[in-house]
C-alpha cells in the first residue's frame, strides 16, 4: 500500500479529494509516498504531494467537476 501521511484526512475535504486519496491509498507499491496538503489559508494549491522511489515528486491538483460538464 501508498504510504498516505497523515494516515486519514485530519480536516474536512472535498468529495473528490477523498475519492483521490482512496484511490493513491489503495495502490499496492510501497514505493510511493503521499501527503496531503493542509488548508492553512485562502491559497489555492494542489491537494497531494506524491513521492515514487524518494527520486520523483508529483503534485496533483483535485478538480471538483462532474462528469457531464466534463462531457461538455
Amino acid at each position: 500500500m501508498a504510504k498516505m501521511l497523515p494516515d486519514k484526512p485530519l480536516c474536512s475535504v472535498s468529495k473528490s479529494t477523498a475519492k483521490v486519496w482512496s484511490i493513491l491509498k489503495d495502490i499496492q507499491n510501497g514505493d510511493l509516498e503521499c501527503r496531503l496538503s493542509f488548508p492553512i489559508d485562502d491559497i489555492q494549491r494542489p491537494e497531494f504531494l506524491i513521492i515514487y522511489k524518494r527520486k520523483h515528486v508529483f503534485l496533483v491538483a483535485v478538480g471538483n467537476a462532474s462528469s457531464d460538464t466534463l462531457e461538455h
